[in-house]
C-alpha cells in the first residue's frame, strides 16, 4: 500500500492535512504551485518510526525520483489536521525546513518537524520543489484589519520570505484597491513588476471568488523565469463570524468576535464603563455574515430601560459609508404625544425607523456586498433632565450642563461650572435657556419655554459628577459626555466621550471668565457665517471625513464670526489652512466637539462678542490675550 501521494489523487484534509488539501485544489484550479509529494497525518510516534521503515525509504526514494527529476533541492513542511482550516487557520504555529538536500536530510526533517507534535496532535507531510525566488510574499484577498473586499493587502520581500512568514520581518506592505475592475496600486520599492502584482491580485480574487471565503496566500516569484508560484493558501477564519446573532454588549458576550466587528469608540466606552462601574444605558451589538445576501431572522427582543426614550443604532463595521458615519434613530412615533404633554414643541426630525430589525436590515443592504461581516451598535438612549459635559483641567474640573440633547454639537448654550478637584465650585456661570432639544421614542423634538429657565444644578450634584466620572478622566485623556436622571438622585450616566489631547493648563479660571476657548492672535478679514439650522447638524459627526475643495483661496487670513462654535463649522476647517484662520462666537460651549478641535489645531478662538459690534469685511485683530481682544485695524 502507497503511503505517499501526489497531484491529482484523492488528497482530503482529513487524510494529509489542510495544507496538502490546499495546494491539490490549487493544482486542479491550474493555478502553479511547486511539485510536491504528500505523506499521510500521523502521530509522532508514528513519523519517528517511519525513518526505520524500509518500504517507506524505498517508497520515497523511487517517488523523489518519479516528479523531481530536475530538483536537488526540497521543502519539508507541515501539514496538520487543523492547519489552513475553515475554522482555526493556525498561521505560524507549525514550521517548515528549506534546502533540504538528499533523501537523508528530508527524513530528518520530518522527524525535526515531529518533534514540535502535542502527544493528541496528527500532522501531514509535504515534500515540494525548493523554489529559488527573487521576491516572494504575503497576499490578503481582503482587508485583514477590516473585511473589506475592495482592498487587498500584499506585503512583499526580496529573496525567500521565512522570515516574513514567521513575523521576523515587516517587508514592504502595499494596501492595494480595486474600483470597477481597475487595480489601484501606490508606488513602491520592491523588485516586483506592476504586471506581476496584478496578476498576484486577480488570482488571490479567482481563489476568493470561487471559495466564497477570503484567502491569504503565500507567494513567491522565481528568479530565474519570472514564474509566480503559490505556495500557500489558507482561508481568512479571522473575518469571519459563525452565526448572525444580537448580543448585549459586555466582556463576556463579544469576546468571541472578531476585533474588527468590535473595535468601535461606542463599544469601548461600555467597556470603560464597566471597568470603572459607571452607569451608562444598555446597548446591543448586531453582527451578521455578509457571505449570502439572506435575510436572517434576528429579532431583538430585549426589555426597555425604566428611563427609556429610543434607540440609537451606529454602524461600526464599516465604520463609514461614502465617509460618513452611518446613525439612525429608531421609536414608537405615536407615542411621541402621549409622551409629550402640555408643553410648546415642534417635530425637528422624525424617527428613521419604528423597528429595530427593519434599520438593521437596512444597513446589511448598504454594506453587505463589500464586507465578508457586519455590525452595528443599538443603544438605548435615556430621558435626561440635562445632559452635560466635563474636562479635567489642572487642579479641578470644567463642567457644562444644559437642558436637552446634542450639546456636544454646539448648538446650545451651556451653564459652566469651574471647580477644585473636590468638586467646590470657584466659578459658574448660570444661563437662561428658552429652548431645548430632547429626543422621545427616536424622535428629536425642539421645546421653547414660555419663560426662560435657568440652569442650574446643586453642589451635591456637582460632586456627584465628580465622582461618578474622575477615574476615568484621571486615566484618560478624553471629554465626557454625561446625562442626569430625571429622579430624586439627579443620577449621572456616561453617554460618550472625546479625545482632548490639548494640555489640561489651556483651559483654566482665566480663559473661561474671558471666553477663551482657543489662545492666540490673527489679523485678517471678518466674514459672518449665518448657518442655518435645518436639522442637518444632527448628521454632522466628529468622526466624519472632510473632503478637501479646490475652490478656496487659501493665502486668505480670515476671522469667522459666528453665533456658537456648532459643529456644521467642521467643514471649514477643511477648506483652510489651520494657521489661516480664527473664530469669534457670541456664546457656546468650552467643550464642545468643534471647541475641542479648535484647540487642538491652534485655531484662535472667542466667545462674547456680539454680532451688532462687527462690520462684515473689515479687517480686524484677534488676540486672546488682550483685554479687548478683537480690534477693528485701518484700511
Amino acid at each position: 500500500m502507497k503511503r505517499i501521494s501526489s497531484f491529482g489523487n484523492h488528497i482530503t484534509a482529513n487524510l494529509y492535512g489542510g495544507k496538502a488539501y490546499w495546494l491539490n485544489w490549487l493544482y486542479e484550479k491550474n493555478i502553479s504551485v511547486p511539485h510536491s509529494l504528500f505523506i499521510p497525518v500521523k502521530k509522532c510516534s508514528e513519523l519517528e518510526e517511519m525513518r526505520k521503515d524500509v518500504h517507506f525509504i524505498t517508497e520515497l526514494q523511487e517517488s523523489l525520483q518519479n516528479h523531481f527529476e530536475n530538483s536537488s533541492l526540497f521543502a519539508v513542511r507541515s501539514s496538520a489536521l487543523d492547519e489552513d482550516g475553515f475554522v482555526n487557520s493556525k498561521a505560524g504555529y507549525y514550521c517548515s525546513l528549506l534546502n533540504v538536500h538528499s533523501i537523508n536530510e528530508i527524513i530528518n526533517a520530518i522527524s525535526g518537524i515531529a518533534i514540535n507534535l502535542k502527544d493528541h496532535e496528527r500532522l501531514g507531510i509535504i515534500i515540494q520543489d525548493m523554489i529559488q525566488p527573487v521576491v516572494s510574499g504575503v497576499l490578503f484577498s481582503s482587508n485583514p484589519i477590516n473585511g473589506k473586499k475592495d482592498n487587498p493587502v500584499i506585503c512583499v520581500t526580496s529573496g525567500i520570505g521565512d522570515n516574513l512568514m514567521s513575523g521576523l520581518e515587516k517587508g514592504e506592505e502595499l494596501q492595494l484597491k480595486i474600483a470597477e475592475e481597475k487595480i489601484e496600486i501606490p508606488k513602491w520599492k520592491s523588485d516586483i513588476k506592476q504586471s506581476e502584482l496584478e496578476s498576484l491580485v486577480k488570482t488571490a480574487k479567482k481563489i476568493e471568488n470561487d471559495l466564497n471565503l477570503p484567502v491569504d496566500i503565500e507567494w513567491c516569484i522565481e528568479k530565474t523565469t519570472r514564474r509566480i508560484v503559490i505556495l500557500q493558501c489558507r482561508p481568512m477564519t479571522g473575518l469571519l463570524v459563525e452565526k448572525d446573532e444580537i448580543v448585549p454588549v459586555n466582556a463576556e458576550a463579544i469576546k468571541h468576535l472578531p476585533d474588527y466587528l468590535v473595535g468601535s469608540d461606542k463599544i469601548r466606552l461600555r467597556e470603560m464603563a464597566e471597568e470603572n462601574n459607571i452607569m451608562i444605558s444598555n446597548a446591543y451589538l448586531m453582527v451578521r455574515s455578509c457571505r449570502t445576501m439572506h435575510d436572517s431572522d434576528l429579532a431583538f427582543n430585549y426589555k426597555k430601560a425604566e428611563y427609556h426614550s429610543g434607540y440609537s443604532i451606529v454602524l461600526v463595521s464599516p465604520s463609514q459609508v461614502d465617509g460618513k458615519v452611518q446613525r439612525f434613530f429608531v421609536g414608537e412615533k405615536k407615542k411621541v404625544y402621549r409622551a409629550i404633554k402640555c408643553q410648546r414643541f415642534g417635530v425637528r426630525d422624525l424617527a428613521d425607523y419604528n423597528q429595530v430589525e427593519v434599520c438593521l436590515h437596512d444597513l446589511f443592504q448598504i454594506v453587505g456586498t463589500n464586507q465578508w461581516a457586519c455590525s452595528a451598535i443599538i443603544q438605548e438612549i435615556l430621558d435626561a433632565e440635562y445632559t452635560g459635559i466635563i474636562r479635567k483641567i489642572t487642579d479641578g474640573f470644567v463642567i457644562e450642563i444644559a437642558k436637552g440633547h446634542f450639546l456636544s454639537k454646539g448648538i446650545i448654550p451651556m451653564t459652566s461650572y469651574l471647580t477644585d478637584d473636590s468638586g467646590r465650585v470657584s466659578y459658574r456661570n448660570e444661563i437662561m435657556q428658552n429652548k431645548y432639544i430632547s429626543i422621545v421614542e427616536g424622535c428629536v423634538l425642539e421645546h421653547r419655554n414660555i419663560e426662560p429657565e435657568k440652569i442650574s444644578i446643586p453642589d451635591i450634584c456637582i460632586k456627584n459628577i465628580i465622582n461618578s466620572f474622575k477615574n476615568l478622566l484621571l486615566s484618560n485623556h478624553i471629554i465626557v459626555e454625561f446625562g442626569i436622571l430625571n429622579n430624586k438622585l439627579l443620577t449621572p450616566y456616561i453617554i460618550d466621550c472625546m479625545p482632548e489631547e490639548t494640555k489640561a493648563s489651556e483651559v483654566t479660571l482665566q480663559t473661561m471668565e474671558h471666553g477663551i476657548i482657543s489662545g492666540g492672535n490673527m489679523k485678517g478679514r471678518l466674514v459672518k457665517l449665518d448657518l442655518e439650522d435645518d436639522g442637518n447638524v444632527f448628521d454632522v459627526h466628529f468622526h466624519n471625513r472632510i473632503d478637501e475643495k479646490e475652490s478656496v483661496d487659501r493665502n486668505l487670513s480670515i476671522i469667522f464670526y459666528a453665533k456658537m462654535p456648532s459643529i456644521q463649522l467642521l467643514d471649514v476647517l477643511g477648506l483652510y489652512d489651520s494657521d489661516k484662520i480664527a473664530f469669534v462666537f457670541e456664546e457656546g460651549s468650552m467643550l464642545c466637539h468643534l471647541s475641542v478641535l479648535l484647540r487642538e489645531r491652534k485655531i484662535p478662538a472667542i466667545r462674547g462678542i456680539k454680532e451688532e459690534s462687527l462690520e462684515e469685511g473689515a479687517m480686524y485683530q484677534l488676540d486672546t490675550s488682550l483685554k479687548v481682544p478683537v480690534m477693528k485695524l485701518k484700511n
